[in-house]
């Protein structure tokens, strides 16, 4: 799956506004998006993306660090429930 089509997916799971301004940060080894900025304090409907080669499949194996990103990411994502 190419990632326009992982993107598109996120935001069209994502409850809000297609058209609302998404808020976009920069975590280092990619970028981390809210699709639904201001809807709670911690959105749910959110996309981790990682750049070049910091891995798709197997993040939580990557040795380029990216791995802290990602588990950081899915500890406050799992916290919730």
């Amino acid at each position: 799956m190419n990632l326009e089509t992982i993107v598109w997916s996120a935001r069209s799971m994502a409850p809000c506004d297609a058209d609302a301004d998404n808020q976009t940060a920069d975590v280092g080894y990619g970028t981390h998006t809210s699709f639904c900025p201001g809807a709670v304090a911690d959105s749910v409907y959110e996309l981790l993306q990682f750049r070049g080669a910091s891995g798709v499949h197997c993040p939580w194996l990557n040795i380029d660090g990216s791995a802290a990103v990602f588990m950081e990411t899915l500890t406050s994502f799992v916290s919730r429930f």
